[in-house]
């Protein structure tokens, strides 16, 4: 019995992602995974249509359901191709890994899922649909089957005005690096040497400790990208587009580069002084290696998909840390692990 849309049961389980109940349907009815709407799609087109991802998942990982993924609907769409219509990663990731058939796959446009993304990409910066192109992208290169040489494409900034608020903000961020850092090279880790009784008067109490030594390399790093960022914003100020893009290109990579450097330069800092008790140190070292990968995790992919060229290679950083997992759900994780927010499950 299907609706007046020719969607059958096994079509409105998966738009709604019920996963178990389409297993139920096609071990008592095999036939039943078949079943095509009045729109030519089987239930992985509906459920790549309907961003119900876990069920593509499932469905591209069952072997009696995979070759659903080949399937093409009246307007010669597979699954993939509605899935980037959508901009659904998620889906898009599971079905361009588990079939690389489906990529070569034309619709009745003639177009590739390829062809889709980057024509429909809009030209000004949109995250969700650059991270989406960028593991499409990705999946073709790991595919092997067509040639990839870059995961982004040039964004243009609609709305200048904007542009300068956001490089502004960049400045005042690579600012404070330079201020902290800069007086943490003057507050150092063990203090000076102030008695005059004693040789090398003035000099850092513990200037042959190397851990001092790793604290102030990092510390010096963190300063000389930011100042370097300043530098080359005050260049994207002048108001040329072309400039604005160019300079942008140099200092978000620098930025990132300072802004990783601070938090180990302040763990080398704190390990020069407290080295001596193990058990806060390995707690210390624990929870600033957590924080470090969250920091990569959420600004490493902010600056990779604003350069006009990323080599495919990048695309493993891309797919390992933001493919199941958006930031909101992982702001709600470590709230709850590190604080035991119970309101936040509320």
């Amino acid at each position: 019995v299907c609706d007046q849309d020719g969607s059958f049961p096994i079509h409105s389980a998966a738009k709604n992602e019920h996963y178990e109940i389409i297993k139920e349907f096609i071990k008592r009815c095999p036939a039943s995974k078949y079943l095509l709407n009045r729109l030519g799609q089987n239930i992985l087109h509906v459920a790549a249509k309907n961003e119900a991802s876990l069920t593509a998942y499932m469905l591209m990982h069952d072997k009696d359901t995979k070759h659903l993924g080949v399937g093409q609907d009246v307007d010669g769409n597979t699954p993939l191709h509605l899935a980037v219509m959508n901009w659904d990663f998620d889906s898009i990731t599971c079905l361009a890994s588990r079939n690389h058939e489906i990529l070569k796959l034309r619709n009745k446009s003639g177009l590739r899922a390829r062809d889709i993304a980057e024509s429909e990409v809009k030209p000004n910066y949109i995250f969700h649909e650059r991270w989406t192109l960028a593991l499409l992208l990705y999946a073709i290169h790991s595919s092997g089957f067509e040639s990839v040489k870059s995961l982004t494409i040039q964004s243009v900034p609609l709305d200048p005005k904007k542009n300068r608020h956001y490089v502004n903000a960049l400045l005042v961020v690579a600012a404070l690096v330079a201020t902290v850092t800069f007086a943490a090279g003057f507050t150092i880790p063990g203090g000076y040497i102030s008695d005059s009784k004693k040789p090398n008067l003035g000099r850092a109490t513990l200037a042959t400790n190397p851990t001092l030594f790793i604290f102030l390399l990092f510390d010096i790093l963190a300063m000389q990208s930011s100042v370097a960022t300043i530098c080359t914003l005050i260049w994207a100020q002048l108001g040329d587009l072309a400039l604005i893009l160019k300079s942008l290109h140099v200092a978000l990579p620098l930025l990132l580069f300072s802004l990783l450097c601070m938090p180990v330069a302040f763990l080398f800092g704190v390990i020069t002084a407290i080295a001596h008790v193990k058990w806060l140190l390995v707690t210390i070292s624990i929870i600033s290696g957590g924080f470090f990968l969250f920091a990569i995790f959420i600004l490493g992919p902010h600056v990779m998909l604003q350069r006009s060229h990323l080599p495919p290679s990048s695309g493993i950083f891309l797919k390992t840390f933001m493919l199941t997992i958006d930031i909101s759900e992982l702001f709600v994780i470590l709230i709850k692990a590190c604080f035991g927010c119970v309101a936040c499950s509320e």
